[in-house]
């Protein structure tokens, strides 16, 4: 076991002597920096998930009322509310993988880049234990199954929004 009389036989000098083991069990057994970090994640996490719902319906509605004209166009010529539905799904499905799939790309990167920066103390020296990126999938894939939800209740509430559509109405306004 290094101890400090150790290192001085060996003609090493040392202002302070530390255990690392010690210092991990120390470190580990804090419950209170545990549970801020996972209150951290999980407020991120939930916070992540209502905008990126939020922005994707929003956009939704914004997107259906531009092109109430060409959907009621589409309806005139004979397509029929499937259709439609068919048509307003594949839009919304491809809004949504490519999100989910930049997002996915870009998290590794980001969060590896981000890792650096974290894993360094107030005085520059690096965090004991080094910090490691790990993708938690379990919450990735939850995240996902609600991003699915919201996609599907944003489908349904176009279909209805786009049934409900007064066709007289929505060409008249074409006209203007």
């Amino acid at each position: 076991e290094l101890t400090g009389d150790f290192l001085e036989e060996r003609g090493i000098r040392a202002a302070e002597v530390y255990d690392e083991a010690s210092i991990l069990e120390l470190e580990s057994s804090d419950p209170l920096v545990a549970a801020s970090w996972e209150g951290i994640l999980f407020l991120s996490f939930g916070a992540v998930l209502l905008l990126t719902a939020l922005g994707f319906i929003v956009f939704s509605y914004l997107a259906a009322q531009t092109r109430s004209l060409e959907f009621a166009i589409l309806r005139t010529m004979g397509f029929s509310g499937r259709q439609i539905v068919g048509v307003v799904g594949f839009e919304q499905l491809f809004v949504i993988v490519a999100g989910v799939a930049a997002g996915t790309a870009l998290g590794f990167p980001l969060g590896r880049l981000m890792i650096g920066a974290l894993a360094l103390t107030e005085d520059g020296s690096d965090v004991v234990p080094p910090l490691l990126s790990q993708v938690s999938w379990e919450t990735v894939l939850s995240v996902y199954g609600l991003l699915a939800l919201v996609f599907i209740g944003t489908v349904a509430a176009l279909a209805r929004l786009y049934s409900r559509l007064a066709l007289h109405r929505a060409l008249r306004i074409g006209e203007l």
